[in-house]
């Protein structure tokens, strides 16, 4: 078992950090971690990391060879929830924790009987998911930020939102 160079040397808690986080990482034998504070470039450090590894073409995509360790420690709805209580905003990067093709079948299947945009049902499930969930979709034309905006007005049936919370819970990586 590989172990860490060196061990904590404190613990670092805030509104947005929690260095408690960390606790039940394991190291692989060949892990490197790069840490950044929230909120500060940790995704552009991922993908220079990546293609200074692997160069122009990524074996798999950046989600995958380079899981967020947050989304790996403890179950996004447990964290969710934890938020919650706190009174704290969830800002969540992809909608049920990515797209594996398991996901993006359901979601394409559930948006084409409810007449919408898979992207559509993932922003809608992800707002019903609770009051602290706060989205901020990507958009790359007013076409698009309206699909975005109806997003909020979808309608989800409750065998739907079973439906996607179970897909939501296995994981994506």
């Amino acid at each position: 078992m590989t172990t860490l160079v060196r061990a904590p040397s404190r613990e670092v808690r805030s509104r947005i950090f929690d260095s408690a986080r960390w606790a039940g990482y394991q190291p692989r034998e060949d892990d490197v971690v790069i840490a950044t504070y929230p909120k500060c470039g940790t995704t552009w450090t991922q993908m220079i990391c990546a293609l200074l590894v692997h160069g122009p073409t990524l074996p798999r995509p950046l989600t995958r060879l380079s899981p967020w360790l947050d989304r790996l420690s403890a179950p996004i709805h447990a964290v969710i929830d934890d938020l919650e209580r706190q009174g704290i905003a969830y800002t969540p990067f992809f909608p049920l924790g990515g797209f594996t093709p398991l996901q993006s079948s359901v979601l394409d299947s559930v948006a084409a009987s409810l007449k919408a945009t898979p992207l559509q049902v993932a922003l809608a499930w992800l707002l019903r998911r609770s009051p602290n969930v706060l989205l901020i979709p990507g958009t790359s034309s007013v076409e698009h930020l309206r699909e975005n905006v109806q997003a909020a007005a979808l309608q989800l049936p409750s065998e739907v939102i079973t439906e996607l919370d179970l897909i939501a819970a296995k994981p994506s990586v």
